[in-house]
């Protein structure tokens, strides 16, 4: 069956123009977000048309992926004449919408009948002492008075607190960190930490930072992606290729790609590199205008590779669509190999 590629720019075009399979998506979505609202999902296509490339491109790698099932997935990628790949991209994006730094604060409590006591105890004060005295001294010491308890006990509080930071999504977090993986939404988050008198603070982070922000690498949100459906047992191995090594040797960069690719069973993804100036081309069109492959230097835009043809040049799935790179920019571009297989069986290649 014929394979529809993933566009970061399809879903939110459709769900606007409420185009054929729109309702599949937001499906999709509430999947993976049971309480997001309809306004959330106009937000979440719109930041996916701009800046979920890097998604779109891992959807594209399991499109073209001999190991991969897509009813591994859960989801129907079957549209009649087509298999799309969109489905995938919003089921990824939507997954590792949610990622966030989350910081926890939490300090020490004691409760006491009068500060004179806490005093005694906290700090091991053996001389007598009034309720003032004891201020004082807690105080000094950096302990907070916090508050009564209904029954009157007097709540002191440690005034530096235990810090611990996380970064995932907030039902990963929730299930490491108070065994309850049902908590989805930051509110909700929020609402469990005030109930134990935790202090949270909860920072977005970028689509970028998103998808390397699962234990620090791309590598293991392909995996978490991967290991988020029961019974997979697909896992992403990735090899990072450096341009420039090969000293601008193009035929030796070809032969290491075809190699990595027809050997290896790997497939590429293409970024331009930082600061990097790439122009790309449709390859369908006959009058070729030419697309800057990242508008601002300071953003990466990650695609396919799908070959190259006949003249050497490198063809990617872009937007969806096939275009053309000519190899007077290979030295201009970062590389990366991704190799999804089956985990039970030996992978030492």
């Amino acid at each position: 069956m014929k394979i529809k590629y993933a566009n970061q720019k399809y879903p939110f075009k459709s769900l606007k123009n409420h185009l054929h399979g729109y309702k599949d998506f937001i499906c999709i979505v509430k999947r993976n977000i049971p309480n997001i609202a309809g306004d959330q999902i106009v937000d979440m296509f719109r930041e996916l048309s701009s800046s979920g490339c890097a998604a779109a491109t891992f959807a594209n790698v399991l499109a073209e992926s001999n190991d991969f099932n897509s009813s591994e997935l859960g989801i129907s990628l079957d549209d009649g004449s087509v298999l799309d790949y969109n489905r995938v991209l919003v089921d990824v994006y939507s997954k590792f919408y949610g990622v966030a730094k989350i910081k926890f604060y939490e300090y020490e409590r004691w409760y006491f009948d009068n500060l004179a006591s806490a005093a005694r105890d906290l700090l091991g004060e053996t001389s007598e002492s009034n309720e003032e005295n004891g201020r004082r001294l807690l105080a000094t010491h950096k302990y907070n008075l916090d508050g009564v308890t209904s029954d009157g006990k007097i709540i002191i509080k440690a005034a530096v607190p235990r810090i611990s930071e996380w970064t995932g999504t907030i039902s990963n977090i929730a299930d490491k960190k108070f065994n309850m993986p049902q908590i989805a939404t930051s509110e909700e988050l929020q609402l469990e930490c005030k109930k134990r008198q935790i202090e949270v603070e909860i920072t977005d982070l970028s689509i970028r930072r998103k998808l390397s922000g699962i234990d620090g690498s791309k590598t293991s949100w392909y995996n978490y992606y991967l290991n988020s459906f029961n019974g997979c047992n697909l896992e992403a191995v990735s090899e990072q290729i450096v341009a420039k090594d090969f000293d601008g040797d193009y035929d030796e960069f070809i032969r290491y790609i075809n190699d990595l690719v027809e050997k290896k069973g790997y497939k590429i993804c293409v970024s331009e590199g930082p600061n990097g100036i790439c122009w790309m081309k449709k390859s369908k069109e006959k009058i070729f205008p030419w697309y800057k492959v990242s508008p601002r230097p300071d953003v990466c835009h990650s695609m396919f590779f799908k070959c190259f043809d006949e003249n050497g040049d490198i063809v990617v799935i872009s937007w969806g669509e096939e275009y053309v790179i000519s190899k007077d920019f290979f030295n201009q571009l970062e590389f990366e190999g991704i190799r999804i297989s089956d985990k039970r069986l030996n992978n030492t290649l």
